[in-house]
């Protein structure tokens, strides 16, 4: 998939929408692939992989997501005040080369103990629902 579609790599990312929390990316132009990292000897993973599409601009009509992502536990202890949405994006989730699950994320961007945070999030709270990409993202990814 790396050589097919042209991607670079990017490092690791955290998340929970795939089978393990620890994944790994690549992104290229248009998309940032996120795949499941390989597990020790004996553990299962689920052969899967995500696709963030490049973001779209914010609406008047997320506006009730933007409230939501802001009164979320966590994101109001402190550093609501960095919290930026920025953007949300189409993401796709992949296994066994068929697409599984289809959702909106929304890019956001906050500073906690001297830390830059990029994280694409659903807006409601639910068991698979985040991104994490630390200082290294935040950087890169802010303009995507």
């Amino acid at each position: 998939m790396v050589k097919a579609r042209d991607l670079e790599e990017f490092g690791k990312v955290e998340g929970s929408f795939l089978y393990t929390p620890k994944n790994y990316g690549f992104y290229n132009d248009t998309s940032i692939y996120i795949v499941e990292q390989n597990l020790d000897k004996g553990q299962n993973y689920e052969d899967q992989f995500v696709v963030i599409e490049k973001g779209v601009a914010l609406t008047d009509e997320d506006c009730p997501a933007i409230s939501q992502i802001e009164a979320r536990e966590g994101f109001n202890d402190g550093y609501t005040e960095e919290l930026q949405v920025l953007s949300k994006h189409q993401m796709t989730v992949y296994r066994d080369s068929e697409e599984i699950e289809s959702a909106w994320l929304y890019k956001i961007t906050f500073h906690s103990n001297d830390e830059y945070y990029l994280t694409f999030l659903l807006p409601e709270e639910k068991g698979g629902d985040r991104f994490n990409f630390f200082t290294e993202g935040y950087e890169q990814f802010r303009g995507f």
